[in-house]
């Protein structure tokens, strides 16, 4: 699954972005999840300073994700 932020003419020429999320089934093992986020053109700098804020959030949601998929019954996540 993965978004893709396009800010039409104006926000293209400042910045785009897409986030991934990716699950892996591993049979017995359970399901691999990784997530990356990708930041295009000239605003992307302007990210670099959140980049410990923006880790973080993106370990809640891999945790939120857990939960909720062990609350549905697939305790082997």
């Amino acid at each position: 699954m993965a978004w893709r932020y396009d800010g039409g003419e104006i926000g293209d020429a400042i910045m785009q972005a897409e986030h991934v999320s990716l699950l892996v089934d591993l049979g017995e093992e359970g399901t691999r999840y990784v997530s990356w986020e990708t930041y295009y053109g000239a605003g992307a700098l302007a990210v670099l300073p959140l980049e410990g804020s923006l880790e973080k959030e993106w370990g809640v949601q891999a945790s939120d994700l857990r939960a909720r998929m062990v609350e549905l019954g697939d305790g082997d996540c």
